[in-house]
């Protein structure tokens, strides 16, 4: 039997005990119905909020176990990106020393086209030398042989280092156009890896945010409730006030009319 049955029994019982003028059981009976409408309205109170209590348990867990779960997405978001830009990186490292092998081949074709092309100066000398020996005069053959050959060598020697600044000038501005590409791919690596944890801290903050909200809801639906149920005991009161009332106007109406009837026969007598 719960609380409520037995208070109405009590009242029950209390409408007997006034009804047969038994008067010290009604005010025990009395106190026993406000002491179980005071525990109702105890644990009416508390179920309000334990009630909130335990949904706003489950909302927490619910927005913690989202939390976890989006916090391990912004993790392998964060691997995959690294992994993305590191396939990048290690391409563009292969394309750079493919690049630069290349740079170094064409260097190496021009020092050798250099070696081999023809130079008019040696060209005139060394027909000249031809003409000497022709004429039988070989010893200004042989001179202008050896000029020639000196000439050649100079010529080849000025021709060559030319083709090394230029390829050095062409070195170095592939090298400076490379060292930009990298630092520009690790630019958008550290901005996008940013952007994700901008992301991740933004996500926390709705989070706590959620869980403050939830909580000032379960405050706001629990105190109305509890308010109610403070507000029912001075209605008890008030609906048990008036039971006794109508019982003692019962018993004060039954005493009359026995006096009424006890008088009669004694003037009948």
């Amino acid at each position: 039997m719960n609380k409520k049955e037995q208070i109405e029994l009590l009242r029950i019982e209390h409408t007997n005990a006034v009804n047969n003028f038994d008067f010290d059981r009604a005010e025990i009976i009395d106190k026993q119905i406000s002491r179980l409408q005071a525990e109702l309205a105890k644990n009416a109170n508390a179920g309000a909020f334990g009630e909130h209590a335990v949904d706003l348990d489950e909302q927490r867990e619910i927005i913690m176990c989202n939390a976890a779960k989006a916090n391990s997405e912004f993790i392998q978001k964060r691997t995959d990106l690294q992994k993305r830009f590191h396939k990048r990186y290690k391409a563009m490292q292969d394309r750079h020393t493919e690049e630069l092998t290349m740079l170094h081949e064409q260097h190496a074709m021009a020092l050798e086209r250099e070696s081999t092309r023809l130079i008019p100066e040696v060209e005139k000398l060394q027909s000249q030398s031809k003409i000497k020996g022709r004429q039988h005069k070989y010893a200004e053959a042989k001179e202008l042989f050896q000029e020639s050959l000196k000439v050649k060598a100079r010529i080849i020697e000025q021709r060559k280092n030319e083709r090394n600044a230029e390829f050095e000038k062409l070195k170095a501005k592939l090298v400076k156009k490379q060292q930009e590409e990298i630092q520009l791919l690790a630019e958008k690596q550290e901005a996008a890896l940013r952007e994700i944890d901008e992301q991740k801290t933004h996500e926390d903050e709705l989070n706590k945010n959620r869980i403050k909200v939830k909580e000032q809801r379960a405050k706001q639906q629990a105190t109305p409730r509890a308010a109610m149920m403070r507000t029912v005991s001075p209605a008890v009161k008030k609906r048990r006030s008036q039971s006794v009332t109508r019982s003692q106007r019962s018993t004060s109406s039954l005493s009359s009319a026995r006096s009424s009837r006890s008088g009669s026969r004694l003037s009948f007598h």
